[in-house]
């Protein structure tokens, strides 16, 4: 069954396809227990060639709440990874749900762990480092539809190894590593690179 875009999905569809800046096509998936439904982007080709992106659409109509206190922006999600390693768009769906039912808030220098695992055991990259959407920062800077105010945040397949950088010398020092030439954030088959 074909899941169709209310007005505000459709407009985020549309503004992500052309910062994208790729031939894109729409997935929508549905939880195991069938109460959770998400539309995913998928854009091939970008931000190069041999790489594709997928994000969420529609995932900012949950709102997020830091204890009682609900807060007055949204999240949508962004990841990339090697064309052929497509248990990335699992592994970003299920980072969706993690927001949606479980209330976690994705901001930059958060860690969502064992995130990777359970889609792609075999790798060593593990959890998931969010960031700002940096191939995309002038496309995909904060966006208003209606009432809704929604910022993307890139989801970096990290190691055990560079997790525990994060926390013992802080996310500085993660941020240094990964932006080494050598280090391919979007490969789900790197080795740590510590």
């Amino acid at each position: 069954m074909q899941q169709q875009l209310n007005n505000t999905d459709f407009t985020i569809a549309s503004y992500l396809s052309k910062a994208l800046g790729s031939k894109t096509k729409l997935r929508h998936w549905v939880s195991a227990d069938g109460r959770f439904h998400q539309s995913l982007l998928e854009a091939a080709n970008t931000p190069t060639n041999d790489l594709t992106s997928w994000a969420t659409i529609g995932l900012s109509a949950f709102p997020l709440k830091d204890g009682e206190e609900t807060l007055d922006w949204r999240a949508e999600l962004i990841g990339c990874a090697q064309s052929s390693q497509e248990e990335m768009l699992n592994v970003i769906m299920s980072s969706a749900f993690e927001v949606a039912k479980m209330g976690w808030i994705p901001v930059p220098g958060t860690i969502l762990l064992d995130a990777i695992t359970p889609h792609f055991p075999t790798s060593e990259m593990k959890h998931l480092y969010v960031t700002l959407p940096v191939p995309w920062e002038e496309e995909l800077s904060e966006f208003k539809v209606g009432k809704r105010r929604l910022g993307w945040f890139l989801l970096c397949p990290i190691s055990e190894a560079e997790k525990n950088l994060a926390e013992k010398a802080g996310i500085e020092a993660l941020e240094t590593l990964l932006e080494n030439d050598s280090v391919d954030i979007f490969d789900l088959n790197r080795p740590s690179s510590i």
